[in-house]
């Protein structure tokens, strides 16, 4: 495809769509302050039973938006991995894995498990520990 080709079929398509005003006008409603824990169990049909665990993260183009971003990748990458030592090595889960989101807005920072056989969702408080302890993050949302 020739470059000028596809510039004005661009434009042609896309091209009465105004620019967006200069700035952030977007009226972005905020979340209330989180004082205790907060926990939701979600039961489905299907193996395997997991367990997921976040926190609220920051905005995607701040500073502590690319530390957090490391700190999913120390604590689940790889069979060294913090997560993997502690969750997979010791049989609670088969896999784990942490993942920062990257929005605009605060996004969330979340731990994922599934456990294995044998563990139900009732032995979810020793999984839950082990990876708060593991993650050493505030507050569970």
């Amino acid at each position: 495809v020739e470059p000028a080709f596809a510039l004005d079929t661009i434009a042609e398509a896309f091209g009465s769509i105004g620019r967006m005003p200069d700035g952030d006008t977007r009226q972005v409603p905020t979340e209330p302050v989180q004082h205790e824990e907060r926990r939701v169990t979600v039961r489905m049909t299907g193996d395997p039973p997991a367990v997921m665990l976040g926190w609220k993260g920051p905005a995607g183009g701040s500073i502590d938006a690319d530390a957090l971003s490391l700190l999913s990748m120390a604590l689940s990458v790889g069979k060294s991995s913090r997560l993997y030592r502690a969750l997979v090595d010791t049989g609670l889960c088969m896999n784990q894995q942490a993942t920062a989101t990257r929005f605009r807005d605060p996004g969330l920072f979340y731990v994922f498990a599934s456990l294995t056989p044998g563990t139900t969702h009732d032995s979810t408080d020793q999984t839950s520990s082990s990876i708060s302890f593991t993650a050493s993050l505030p507050s569970k949302t």
